[in-house]
């Protein structure tokens, strides 16, 4: 079986690059531009296997012995630890494996949450034709609908605040918006058709009490998110047919400072400093 990396075609992730610049795109294709991976993106990481592959999770993860790494006992434990561990074993602290139990057992709880856990597989690939691109993508879930309601696909999300100004933020900041509108075509494509989809994300909070929001993106914000995927995938194939991927600007852009650094020069007569 071909490994989702291996399949050669466009996921959202990487076309999202395409919104600072088409060469920035073709470095992370390419591998020049590596992705820099951050602690809360790691973290996500973890909690998604634990939620969607807690078989997995288990078997792969485990407690590093707590203490002071420098003293020879803990040394020791730890060693003997990994000894009796498999290869290729993710450790965790103590703190870490709390708190992403107690985030797994809320999301597992919620009143909503917990009905989808029967019904569907964990990390489906999707592979279809969108706009002309071969497309992927690798969703996190999909509960398909017994009867004839539409199939759900549901979308892990870590957040430090889930307040509608918070989650509504993240949504323009992260690109959420244009993921839901790609993962809706391509599943649709993918299926030919035969089935109606919903884009759902499951917004689970990092701190106690762990509180779980079901957010649907609304129909415009998922509009708007389709039109950016279209150009962007519009751009990338005019990159592919001419050879020229180009930077955020080919101009000589004349830039002034931001606002908010400029209101402190407000009493000032600038004009009498222009030379």
């Amino acid at each position: 079986m071909t490994h989702y990396d291996e399949i050669d075609a466009m996921n959202q992730s990487t076309l999202k690059e395409g919104l600072v610049s088409m060469k920035h795109l073709k470095g992370v294709i390419n591998g020049t531009t590596p992705r820099k991976e951050s602690a809360a993106f790691a973290f996500g990481t973890l909690f998604h296997t634990r939620v969607l592959e807690p078989k997995r999770f288990f078997d792969t993860h485990r407690v590093m012995p707590a203490g002071d790494g420098r003293k020879t006992e803990v040394k020791a434990a730890r060693a003997e630890a990994e000894a009796a561990a498999p290869e290729g074993t993710v450790w965790l602290t103590q703190a870490e494996w709390s708190q992403i139990d107690a985030m797994a057992t809320a999301v597992y709880n919620h009143t909503i949450v917990k009905v989808f856990r029967a019904r569907g597989g964990a990390e489906e690939v999707l592979t279809a034709e969108l706009w002309g691109v071969k497309c992927k993508g690798r969703v996190d879930k999909i509960s398909h609908d017994k009867g004839d309601g539409p199939s759900l696909i549901l979308d892990v999300k870590t957040a430090d605040k889930l307040t509608d100004h918070a989650i509504k933020n993240a949504m323009a900041e992260w690109g959420y918006f244009i993921q839901a509108a790609f993962y809706l075509d391509l599943a649709t494509a993918a299926y030919r058709g035969t089935k109606e989809f919903q884009f759902k994300m499951v917004m689970v909070e990092k701190t106690p009490p762990y509180d779980v929001r079901l957010i649907t993106i609304n129909q415009w914000a998922v509009a708007a998110g389709r039109h950016e995927y279209r150009c962007l995938l519009g751009d990338y194939k005019r990159c592919l047919e001419t050879g020229y991927w180009p930077g955020i600007s080919d101009e000589d852009d004349d830039l002034e400072l931001p606002a908010w650094k400029m209101k402190q020069y407000e009493s000032v007569d600038l004009e009498a400093c222009l030379v």
